[in-house]
């Protein structure tokens, strides 16, 4: 099933009197049948009826990897709009698919940004959210960004990307389809259509 419906009156009531809920995603259906819902899911849907600031998903790895098997392929950042070509290039896959579209939840919902980072770390938590660092993975809504123009007269090979917000990057233009558009690889090989 789906989550319908998410009452936030007992999460606010605890906030208002100073303290830190703790929730049991476990949920009811119209008849009283009882769930155990994914605690990922739970949570991106809660934080984003409440309009939390972020959506933080901790794990046992050190967030989105592009190598699952390498720490050090650590991305630190993703715009959602990347997400479907990482799922295509296998970089999303496993128990990362869940995590990262409980991500793309929690934005579409109006969060502004939210992490995947290794719980394992001691002070995790506190380190992504206080330092300029970050520990984690950061995806972030798409606020037309990615969307550009491409600065390069021939079907396949390297150019520059002049984006929207008036940065460029440059890097490979390949598959060019018929009504003109194609895919653009970013110097860190990731895929924009």
């Amino acid at each position: 099933g789906e989550i319908t419906k998410v009452n936030t009156k007992p999460i606010l009531d605890a906030l208002d009197n100073g303290y830190i809920p703790v929730i049991a995603t476990v949920a009811t259906d119209e008849e009283g049948n009882t769930y155990n819902i994914n605690a990922d899911t739970a949570a991106a849907r809660i934080a984003a009826e409440l309009g939390a600031e972020n959506l933080i998903l901790m794990t046992d790895i050190a967030g989105l990897l592009r190598d699952r098997d390498d720490a050090s392929t650590l991305i630190p950042k993703v715009n959602v709009s990347e997400v479907p070509y990482l799922k295509m290039q296998g970089i999303v896959s496993g128990g990362m698919i869940p995590k990262i579209d409980c991500c793309e939840t929690a934005l579409k919902g109006g969060v502004p940004r939210t992490h995947i980072i290794d719980g394992r770390v001691p002070h995790s938590l506190l380190i992504e959210m206080f330092s300029d660092r970050g520990i984690g993975t950061m995806i972030y809504p798409d606020k037309g960004k990615y969307h550009g123009k491409w600065k390069y007269s021939h079907r396949d090979g390297i150019g520059t990307m002049e984006y929207a917000d008036g940065s460029k990057y440059v890097g490979e233009w390949v598959r060019d389809l018929p009504n003109g558009s194609g895919t653009f690889i970013n110097p860190e090989g990731i895929a924009f259509t």
